[in-house]
């Protein structure tokens, strides 16, 4: 049994709570016990790296993260050397693809991409100003997809209102997408599509590797479709109480605490012993 070296993080749903925030108490305990242990520390999230720094600087954690893996994977940004590395991208061809597939379903489903300048979406809407916001775009940032322009991005995101899950989700399943292109839930209310090969646990193991680890010297912590891969190969994988069926029956463990009463911290007390 190998000694674990790094903590990883999913956001939503795991260490933030459902208010999108951290307790102070739990920020505190891992400083602590980052400096006590000398492990690494970061996240791994579906959010782009736009959000992920300011964020974690907003929760006071910039200054113990030592990486944010953003995108799914496709960004592994090492805060302490601040430098981004970025893998499989999803082609302009392939986002005009989606797009002329997802159009019909528009009513009930918007399609979004993140690109160098802003956020380009099918539709503007109430919440597309409130994904522009938590990733610190300005109103001029926002552009229709129609309008093209736009570069490869890290992913397409459909973006819909939680009680038309089950419509999506047929959608998506019935959708012949490109081959290169892998779907997956990646909250209550997006459907992520990014080229095969993304995932967190990519994106974790690329980063562990430059110190000559692995991803058995990792425990990480999720909720949902998009941690499925990383609980399948960490060392430790941890879902949380409030995660959803797939991940409680794949995880290693399951806090006793939801993410709304520190679940992270309170699993991580029991387990200092194997840091």
């Amino acid at each position: 049994m190998k000694k674990l070296k790094y903590i990883i993080c999913d956001l939503d749903g795991t260490l933030l709570n459902d208010k999108k925030t951290i307790s102070p108490k739990q920020v505190s305990y891992i400083r602590e016990l980052r400096k006590r242990k000398g492990v690494r520390f970061g996240f791994a999230s579906g959010r782009t790296l736009n959000s992920l720094l300011p964020l974690a600087e907003e929760m006071g954690l910039l200054d113990v993260c030592d990486v944010l893996v953003a995108n799914n994977g496709v960004d592994i940004y090492d805060v302490k050397d601040k430098k981004n590395t970025q893998t499989l991208l999803v082609s302009v061809e392939d986002i005009q693809e989606i797009i002329r597939m997802m159009e019909p379903y528009k009513d009930f489903m918007n399609v979004i991409i993140h690109s160098k300048g802003g956020l380009y979406g099918l539709c503007e809407t109430e919440r597309i100003h409130r994904v522009m916001k938590m990733n610190h775009y300005s109103n001029e940032q926002y552009h229709s997809l129609y309008e093209g322009g736009y570069d490869p991005a890290a992913r397409v995101s459909l973006l819909f209102d939680a009680e038309r899950l089950s419509d999506v989700e047929k959608v998506v399943a019935d959708s012949r997408f490109p081959s290169d292109i892998q779907a997956f839930q990646s909250d209550v209310d997006i459907y992520d599509l990014t080229r095969k090969g993304v995932s967190k646990a990519n994106g974790v193991e690329l980063y562990v590797s430059r110190f000559g680890d692995t991803l058995e010297e990792v425990i990480a912590f999720g909720d949902s479709g998009n941690d499925r891969e990383m609980m399948k190969r960490v060392g430790v994988s941890v879902a949380m109480n409030n995660a959803i069926d797939e991940i409680l029956q794949i995880a290693d463990y399951v806090t006793e605490k939801t993410n709304n009463e520190d679940g992270v911290m309170e699993f991580l007390k029991t387990m200092e012993q194997r840091f």
